[in-house]
């Protein structure tokens, strides 16, 4: 029996090449996989940072309305507040106390 080492070399050598071949097809596919993913996820930071930018800001403004609004009412109640004191007669020095004891809930 002899046994032709050269042809057993040749078809390690074959079995070698293959299996290498096969690691790197897996590589560039896990490489292209994992670099959709990481581009993937960058972006839906990014769109989230965006929104929550959005909304932080929409939140300021919705706040900055309502004070402005809260602040026109309380100067509005505050003139009514006057005309009928001047309307009833009510000395502006006791107006004021009752306006500081309506702030302090008294």
């Amino acid at each position: 029996m002899l046994i032709d080492v050269n042809r057993i070399n040749q078809s390690d050598s074959k079995v070698i090449q293959s299996k290498s071949q096969q690691r790197d097809k897996i590589r560039r596919s896990f490489d292209s996989k994992l670099t959709a993913y990481i581009e993937s996820t960058s972006e839906q930071i990014a769109r989230s940072c965006i929104l929550r930018k959005s909304l932080s800001e929409q939140q300021d403004r919705n706040l900055t309305e309502k004070q402005s609004e809260m602040r026109r009412e309380q100067e509005k109640i505050r003139q009514d507040n006057i005309r009928i004191n001047q309307q009833i007669g009510i000395p502006k020095k006791i107006f004021l106390n009752l306006n500081i004891c309506q702030i302090l809930d008294f």
